[in-house]
């Protein structure tokens, strides 16, 4: 494995915020992208064990329409770069 994998690996599920969705429980956690990575499980995993997997969804690629929509009626962004 790359060392980059492995610090974007190392970095998803403190970043991903999911410990703050426990605190936050009408919101939900959109986590646009390559679901394909082993990453993508261990966040639903993490969501699972804190019990927020209900609001935590990955629904992979998102065309141009659909970013703009997220980005329209999100109440927060991040755009993680290594």
């Amino acid at each position: 494995m790359k060392r980059e994998q492995q610090a974007v690996q190392a970095a998803v599920p403190e970043a991903a915020g999911m410990p703050l969705l426990q605190d936050l429980p009408r919101h939900k956690l959109v986590i646009a992208g390559d679901k394909s990575h082993t990453y993508a499980q261990e966040i639903m995993d993490l969501a699972g064990k804190l019990g927020v997997a209900d609001r935590v969804i990955l629904p992979g690629p998102v065309m141009e329409t659909e970013k703009l929509w997220l980005f329209t009626n999100c109440q927060a962004f991040l755009f993680p770069s290594l």
